[in-house]
């Protein structure tokens, strides 16, 4: 694939910024946010745009303390029971 380099002049600072905050969000440097923008509104590669941003929850993983999880589990422990009286 050829690489092609373009600078963008005169970008006002509110849009500047507002790329910075969402390429930190998505854990992503700012020029593969600016190539998946370009593409999306292309319609280019849209399917694999959405698949690799469905992970944005993947560095989440893993940081809950086992206490955490102990709570979150009995919390959570009723939604797994079916109410047969709903299914009559």
């Amino acid at each position: 694939m050829m690489e092609t380099e373009i600078i963008i002049n005169d970008m006002d600072q509110t849009t500047l910024e507002r790329l910075k905050f969402e390429a930190n969000r998505q854990g992503i440097d700012i020029k593969v946010l600016v190539i998946q923008m370009i593409k999306k509104s292309l319609g280019i590669d849209v399917a694999k745009i959405q698949k690799s941003n469905s992970n944005d929850l993947l560095k989440l993983a893993g940081t809950w303390t086992e206490e955490e999880f102990k709570e979150f589990e009995n919390n959570t422990s009723g939604f797994s029971q079916i109410d047969e009286e709903l299914w009559k």
